[in-house]
């Protein structure tokens, strides 16, 4: 139907339907070849994390633009969409690599990108944004890792195997294990002992805990005597910081275009482990 018709019928709607009917069959159009259901997810994700002020809230009290200009502005968007998929700016590397809900593979990659060390472009972000975590519990934790920091996955503290520590991170100046959980509930004792073993090994010279991951942040059942030293955290606020990250990653204009691999893992990441 002709733009003018459309605008004919929304001038005499005053409830605005016809315009609405504009709008969403442009809005399919424009997500077109299978694109709806991922882009209106990730674009609704991108709109929770959204902070409105009270300029924002006086703005969006203001009449709304037109309808059928809208509804043009969305319809342009399909092109190009296309193409950015074409090119795989969409597509989810860890879902080929099988991540899943896998504790073991995911707690992996997080220990990458823990790792300031590790080629993954984004520095030592994610690890600084986790220090600040623990330091609003403990504050007497540093703010940054020295340049020696060690991050490493799979450990077993104490030599026994039954006692394997998802994430462990060593520095001179603090020690601090991460437990990965996203099904798998506690073993009986389980933050327990890994708190007695991160206690036997700093013998009191430097700052310990250990951060609790999962889904809800819910606190640990089996952390026993060593309550104040397990931090919780939520998988959401994880990915925040990884998004944080990638961006940080493209601040040097001298890297920009390399740092566009390093910006896609991390976000694409974030997605992933936002949805536990």
């Amino acid at each position: 139907m002709p733009i003018r018709t459309k605008r004919r019928e929304i001038a005499s709607d005053p409830a605005g339907t016809a315009g609405m009917a504009v709008f969403f069959t442009a809005l399919r159009r424009g997500f077109a070849d299978g694109l709806a259901k991922d882009e209106l997810l990730k674009f609704f994700d991108a709109l929770r994390e959204c902070k409105f002020s009270d300029a924002d809230r006086k703005a969006a009290a203001r009449p709304h633009p037109d309808a059928c200009e809208l509804a043009s502005w969305l319809s342009a968007l399909g092109p190009p969409l296309k193409k950015a998929d074409e090119a795989g700016l969409f597509g989810d590397p860890w879902v080929a690599a099988g991540l899943g809900r896998n504790e073991v593979r995911n707690a992996k990659v997080l220990k990458w990108f823990l790792d300031p060390r590790a080629a993954h472009g984004c520095g030592e972000t994610l690890l600084v944004d986790l220090l600040d975590h623990v330091r609003s519990r403990l504050p007497y934790f540093p703010k940054c890792p020295s340049r020696v920091c060690s991050v490493t996955a799979e450990n077993w503290p104490d030599g026994d195997i039954s006692s394997r520590v998802d994430i462990q991170i060593d520095d001179p100046a603090f020690f601090l294990l991460v437990e990965v959980k996203i099904d798998a509930a506690e073993q009986p004792s389980q933050m327990e002992r890994y708190c007695e073993d991160a206690a036997a090994r700093t013998c009191g010279m430097r700052p310990w805990a250990a951060v609790f991951l999962t889904p809800s942040g819910r606190p640990s059942e089996t952390a026993g005597g060593y309550g104040d030293h397990v931090i919780e955290l939520q998988w959401s606020s994880v990915a925040a910081a990884l998004r944080l990250a990638s961006r940080k990653s493209t601040h040097d204009a001298s890297t920009q275009t390399t740092a566009a691999i390093p910006r896609f893992l991390a976000s694409t990441f974030a997605r992933h482990i936002a949805q536990f």
